[in-house]
């Protein structure tokens, strides 16, 4: 049977810049897919620190949502399909990466970047778009990450850092992981880091160096800039570093660090890239046989139900949280709640 398409939506948009307080509820028409787009009733949404920069400036970066509507991943039922698609059809149960519109009961997708997904467990399929993405992105796309070698990923209970530590051991590569606390070192190792370090401790540095003596061969940055010297005292000879944010300042840059060992660094965005990119970051993935995407195991840290995405962001903006927070659109009964799952 062919899901109900409604005529409107319930939604939450950015009504202007400032603190979560600004989203606010609306009701918007029903988006309709153009050629090679599905229209899913959002189940759960996943929330990501990009929805809160965005609110915080208003910014309103895709032109086609009716409203500054965030939110970049989502799990829920195909009500309708565009032109040209194949592979999918209503009924349909998917999980995928959006360009924005997400804390709505409806989004629009592209196609190419939704995976079958088991609809008894969309929790966790709303967690898993853009950590994965992202993950294969910078991991294997950019870092070119190799069996054998070492990676460190700053942040390792983060969303991307928990799939990225499993992606990573999936490849056959050994992940390392800096955290906030004991009790997240502890969290990062179940999901399969072989070290960890508490990047609070005195020793922290010195622990990380006395680690590295022969050289890590990636460091995946999702802090900032902060540990910039410090990630080029680390690397190893022809090491890859990636920066996935820009946040706080690396001070005055050690030269002789950042020519001994011809260490390659750069930055990268998941958003911006073209289309085609995330496409075939998409087909990469479907067609590594290494990669079993219904093996990786996520961690929800929240729900909070789609009025109460404030409290979403409240949360996200503490630092307080473990993996990944989520709002619960179309899932009946949903409570604000904190709490952790491993799904």
């Amino acid at each position: 049977m062919r899901p109900e398409v409604l005529s409107t939506m319930s939604a939450i948009h950015i009504a202007r810049a400032g603190g979560p307080e600004v989203l606010q509820g609306t009701t918007w028409p029903m988006p309709q897919p153009a050629p090679g787009e599905l229209l899913v009733r959002v189940e759960f949404a996943g929330v990501n620190r990009h929805d809160c920069n965005q609110r915080a400036a208003a910014r309103h970066s895709n032109p086609r949502l009716p409203a500054n509507i965030p939110g970049l991943e989502v799990a829920g039922e195909v009500i309708a399909c565009g032109e040209g698609v194949s592979g999918f059809a209503p009924g349909d149960f998917v999980c995928a990466l959006a360009d924005g519109g997400g804390y709505a009961q409806a989004c629009i997708v592209d196609a190419a970047l939704a995976f079958a997904w088991p609809r008894a467990n969309a929790r966790a399929g709303a967690a898993l778009p853009e950590a994965l993405f992202t993950s294969w992105y910078n991991l294997v796309d950019l870092a070119r990450l190799r069996p054998g070698e070492t990676v460190l990923i700053h942040g390792g209970t983060s969303g991307v850092g928990i799939v990225a530590t499993q992606l990573a051991a999936k490849l056959g590569a050994r992940a390392w992981t800096t955290c906030g606390t004991d009790a997240k070192c502890a969290i990062s190792r179940e999901f399969g880091a072989s070290r960890t370090f508490n990047y609070r401790s005195s020793d922290f540095a010195a622990s990380l160096q006395a680690a590295a003596a022969d050289g890590i061969n990636v460091i995946l940055d999702l802090s900032g800039l902060r540990y910039f010297n410090l990630n080029l005292k680390l690397a190893a000879e022809r090491g890859r570093i990636v920066y996935l944010s820009s946040a706080g300042a690396p001070g005055p840059v050690d030269g002789t660090a950042f020519m001994a060992r011809q260490v390659w660094t750069t930055s990268s965005r998941l958003r911006p890239l073209p289309r085609a990119h995330k496409a075939r970051l998409a087909a990469d993935m479907a067609e590594a046989a290494w990669l079993d995407l219904g093996a990786i195991r996520l961690l929800i840290d929240s729900e909070f139900p789609l009025a109460e995405a404030a409290g979403a962001h409240q949360r996200m903006e503490s630092g307080e949280h473990a993996g990944k927070i989520v709002l619960a659109v179309g899932h009946d009964g949903a409570d604000a709640v904190i709490h952790h799952t491993t799904t």
